[in-house]
């Protein structure tokens, strides 16, 4: 059962990409594995994703837009999707709701540069 998260301090965002140093995550056996999200609403892996995937646990979780109960998926350190289920627990209240739609996965696309040659989110 996965009871908790941890934040791993020194994540840096961009309008394409979410860098975050594993280094800072504790020396912890209990470490089960990662969840990120992806706002495009696509829950499928990357191949970066995957790559991640296979150093860092058993379970890697991607939430999507628009970040619903259902806006989420497991995968395996393969990038195989398997089954996570959501237990309530005491204390907690679980919200109620249709699953988000499924959505096709997102297509990867070079970053766009400026003049300088740096990408748009990084200039």
């Amino acid at each position: 059962m996965i009871s908790e998260l941890l934040l791993v301090p020194g994540t840096t965002a961009g309008r394409r990409h979410a860098n975050f140093l594993l280094y800072m995550l504790p020396a912890d056996l209990t470490v089960v594995g990662t969840i990120h999200s992806h706002p495009s609403g696509a829950l499928h892996p990357s191949d970066a994703d995957v790559q991640l995937f296979r150093s860092w646990g058993r379970r890697h979780i991607i939430v999507g837009a628009p970040f619903s109960p259902g806006s989420w998926r497991a995968y395996d350190g393969n990038g195989e999707e398997v089954r996570l289920d959501v237990q309530e627990s005491p204390g907690t209240r679980i919200a109620s709701g249709a699953p988000a739609e499924y959505r096709p996965r997102a297509v990867h696309r070079p970053p766009l540069v400026d003049a300088n040659g740096f990408p748009e989110d990084e200039a």
